[in-house]
């Protein structure tokens, strides 16, 4: 099979400025972009720290490459056979996905409650960015209440009023095509 024995992943924090390791090896700071070989029988396991947040390891996740199962209808050739072993040798046999990965790093102490709070907003924004998107060109809709509700704009502000706030900047949000650069536009209106 023709498939690279190397995957670009980029792995980004929210703080940024995280540093990422693989075992003990320091591969950089987030935002990261980085090289990893294809392992069909290890698992990658990464650890952000920074100083101020909790420690966060999390496993790159991988997949049985669709490309490789062409080689299924060989297998009882040797071609196939050969096939196959080489996929599972040089780990064509397998893909990373997804290829980015955006960790909210939870805060060490007091404010973890708070944390936890923006660890889920964000979840919500990168699961529904489409959604929002929608919502933000009609003006209204249910992901942008739920949104709102889940804001600390709530306490200062009515519904209407984030409204028109998020109106503010919405030609810059929907210029924002991926998930991650929606995110970070939503947090610069400093409504969340």
């Amino acid at each position: 099979m023709l498939s690279p024995s190397t995957t670009k992943i980029l792995i980004d924090s929210d703080p940024k400025g995280a540093k990422v390791f693989q075992g003990a090896r320091e591969l950089g700071v987030t935002p990261l972009e980085h090289e990893f070989s294809k392992k069909v029988f290890d698992q990658i396991t990464l650890t952000l720290k920074k100083e101020g947040f909790e420690e966060h390891k999390f496993n790159l996740q991988k997949n049985l490459n669709s490309k490789s199962l062409w080689n299924l209808g060989f297998i009882t050739t040797s071609f196939g056979a050969t096939s196959w072993g080489v996929d599972v040798a040089t780990g064509a046999l397998i893909e990373y996905a997804p290829d980015s990965y955006l960790i909210t790093l939870k805060k060490a102490g007091k404010n973890a409650k708070n944390s936890v709070q923006q660890t889920t907003a964000t979840a919500f924004i990168l699961r529904q960015h489409d959604n929002l998107r929608k919502d933000l060109v009609r003006g209204d809709g249910d992901t942008l209440k739920v949104l709102y509700s889940m804001s600390s704009a709530k306490k200062q502000m009515s519904y209407e009023q984030f409204i028109e706030k998020l109106n503010e900047h919405k030609s810059a949000l929907l210029n924002q095509n991926s998930q991650m650069d929606f995110y970070r536009g939503i947090q610069a209106t400093k409504l969340l």
